[in-house]
């Protein structure tokens, strides 16, 4: 008799607390949803270029973009801006721009733009006078031929060779020599037909 009681109170207590326990569970709040992520932003663009640069002269500025992004180039003039190159972002998110300076001495503000998005930083680059050299008179036969055939041919440039690399501009000018007609002649300073000057943004090759 005492064992059907036991029975009989345990089953009564496990159907007393099985309900408990499912509203407990019933109870419990659930977790939120994770939010998505957003949608990474393009990244802006970048754009550098030299500190300076000659009247007239070419003005190529580097930067980077998205892949593929077509970009623009602005310069401001007052309170407004105006494109003065256009590029397009390579398979590796970079670009190249070219562009004349003006004729006029002072300092250029830029930025890069891809689209309606944000401009890059704002890159400033001076716009300075123009550098000219001139040398002569080059005697390149006698003497002087006999140490260019010893020395070879840039052992003349030795003494004015630094003077004309730091312009934007070099002439030069031969005298009468042996096989010659005694006319003016123009050179580079590396003695190799062209300028090393170019890249110092001469509107147009470094000898004239």
């Amino acid at each position: 008799m005492a064992r059907t009681l036991l029975v009989t109170a345990t089953l009564a207590l496990v159907s007393v607390a099985t309900p408990a326990v499912a509203g407990a569970q019933a109870s419990t709040p659930r977790r939120p949803a994770r939010a998505a992520a957003p949608a990474a932003s393009a990244p802006l663009p970048s754009l550098r270029g030299p500190r300076e640069v000659a009247l007239g002269g070419l003005l190529e500025l580097h930067g980077g973009a998205a892949r593929g992004e077509a970009v623009r180039v602005e310069r401001r003039l007052g309170d407004r801006w105006r494109t003065v190159g256009r590029g397009r972002a390579s398979a590796v998110g970079r670009f190249r721009v070219r562009f004349r300076a003006p004729g006029r001495s002072g300092r250029l503000t830029l930025r890069a733009r891809a689209g309606d998005g944000a401009p890059s930083r704002l890159l400033r680059v001076g716009v300075r006078p123009l550098v000219l050299a001139a040398v002569g008179d080059v005697n390149l036969g006698d003497l002087p031929g006999a140490y260019i055939a010893r020395f070879g041919s840039g052992y003349p440039w030795g003494s004015v060779g630094p003077v004309l690399r730091r312009a934007d501009l070099a002439r030069t000018s031969s005298a009468p020599s042996p096989g010659t007609d005694g006319r003016s002649a123009s050179a580079s300073p590396s003695g190799d037909g062209r300028s090393r000057c170019a890249a110092r943004g001469a509107p147009a090759a470094s000898t004239w």
